[in-house]
């Protein structure tokens, strides 16, 4: 799966692949953000629960442990490329100087370990009811008010998709009612600086804990005619779908057409709903957009069911597949001859794919083991799942029963972080090829999921 480096090392040739494992790591719970989110009104809090805990039992302590190891003995830190990645202030204490929400920067006063653990934390607060959906709106409120008072309205809406995008809201209708409200409010504010005091009893905070415990004046608000600035956070609501759009068309593998999938469902329903409660009168353009947005939101959900169940029992992309090609006959039935309507309207998949014959390259038959728990925590019709650590996927062969090296060994690790061995065996290949930093940091991690088993009360499997 081709995947943006967020990670690298102080002695980034050196560190190899110890970087390729938690840059997977990082990618993979970010995936599971994205497909464990819920898009529906009727939210089912328990399912979403069970899912979480499951996800978060089997990887939220090696994860975090792997992070902080690295961070010690490496040197991790971010690359440029993770200035796309929002974050969110959590708890009581927070590194000196840096915002309460944001991007990451580079250099960054945020470490790899503190952004992951607060991403962990905020799906750890999804709680067993339908309170969840509340408490999340209050949270991306909140944040999202800190970036309206330091950047104005446009950067608040960006935020908030960024959220949505990089798996960040447990539900998307938390998001879009955060988006719908500053909209609604722009209206009749002169200033990102009102706008925020308006939903603050009329003041703003005078301390950075202030921010973090309020709770903001609400109001039933009716659909407004945009402003300038409302209308440039709307614009810039759907460039970012119809970004996300080319990005799917663009996925080189299943794994990665999956996760941009669910990226952009969620972008897509924030922009739908987000209209339809903030925007009174929309213009016909934005009409048109949005209903090319239902429709592509419509064929994503079919393409979960395909993917999850299929018709009976033909369950896969060559189902989807077929859907696609069906829905280019009917645009071609009323006119669409050279088909570029619907390349431009309704084509989710990439172009190599969708012209292909029935037999699929071999990375889109089905979903890896590089994203195997996220599926599995994610898209399962089970009511409750077991928590604790399960087996994410097929291990290579014979992986019990002799030592791994090299791209077995590396699969082993992304599906089970969590196994002293696979570590300690990866610490020696590292010794023999001359990297003693990398191997004294694999060791460790060894070491430190050793301790795990022993808190946990399982011994490690051997």
């Amino acid at each position: 799966m081709n995947v943006t480096r967020l990670l690298t090392a102080d002695l980034a040739g050196e560190a190899e692949p110890l970087l390729d494992l938690v840059n997977a790591y990082f990618q993979e719970a970010m995936v599971f953000g994205r497909m464990c989110r819920t898009d529906e009104w009727d939210f089912d809090g328990g399912k979403q629960h069970s899912r979480v805990r499951y996800y978060c039992e089997a990887r939220e302590i090696p994860f975090l442990k792997v992070t902080a190891v690295l961070e010690d003995t490496i040197g991790l830190q971010f690359t440029d490329a993770a200035a796309q990645i929002p974050y969110r202030h959590v708890g009581a204490t927070w590194p000196p100087g840096c915002p309460l929400a944001g991007h990451v920067t580079v250099p960054s006063k945020l470490s790899p370990f503190t952004w992951l653990s607060t991403f962990l934390v905020h799906w750890n607060l999804v709680p067993d009811d339908d309170s969840a959906r509340e408490g999340e709106y209050f949270r991306v409120l909140r944040s999202t008010l800190w970036i309206c008072h330091e950047s104005g309205l446009r950067a608040a809406v960006d935020y908030v998709a960024d959220l949505v995008e990089t798996g960040q809201v447990a539900s998307v209708f938390s998001a879009i009612m955060v988006v719908a409200q500053l909209i609604i409010v722009s209206a009749r504010t002169n200033s990102p600086q009102e706008l925020v005091a308006s939903l603050m009893e009329g003041r703003l905070p005078r301390k950075p804990g202030e921010w973090l415990v309020f709770y903001p004046t609400l109001e039933n608000a009716e659909p407004v005619r945009l402003t300038a600035d409302g209308r440039a956070a709307v614009e810039s609501l759907v460039v970012r779908g119809w970004s996300q759009v080319e990005k799917t068309r663009a996925a080189s593998s299943l794994d990665e057409w999956l996760s941009s999938v669910a990226a952009l469902q969620g972008l897509l329903t924030l922009v739908m709903h987000s209209v339809a409660m903030a925007v009174a009168n929309p213009s016909t353009a934005l009409r048109a957009v949005v209903s090319q947005f239902e429709e592509m939101s419509a064929d994503i959900s079919a393409a979960t069911v395909d993917m999850e169940v299929g018709l009976e029992g033909n369950a896969g992309l060559p189902q989807f597949l077929s859907y696609q090609r069906d829905l280019e006959k009917r645009f071609l039935n009323r006119g669409d001859t050279s088909g570029r309507r619907f390349r431009r309207e309704r084509l989710l998949l990439p172009l190599p794919i969708y012209g292909s014959s029935d037999k699929l390259p071999p990375d889109w038959g089905e979903p890896s083991w590089r994203i195997a728990l996220p599926w599995k925590s994610c898209h399962s019709f089970v009511d409750e799942l077991l928590a604790g650590p399960d087996p994410a996927g097929p291990l290579p062969r014979g992986s019990w029963a002799r030592p791994l090296k090299g791209d077995a060994l590396r699969q082993a690790l992304t599906l089970h972080p969590e196994h002293p061995p696979y570590w300690k065996a990866l610490a020696q290949e590292l010794r023999s090829v001359g990297r003693p930093r990398a191997a004294k940091a694999a060791l460790l991690v060894s070491k430190r999921m050793s301790q795990r088993t022993v808190e946990q009360g399982w011994e490690p499997r051997s």
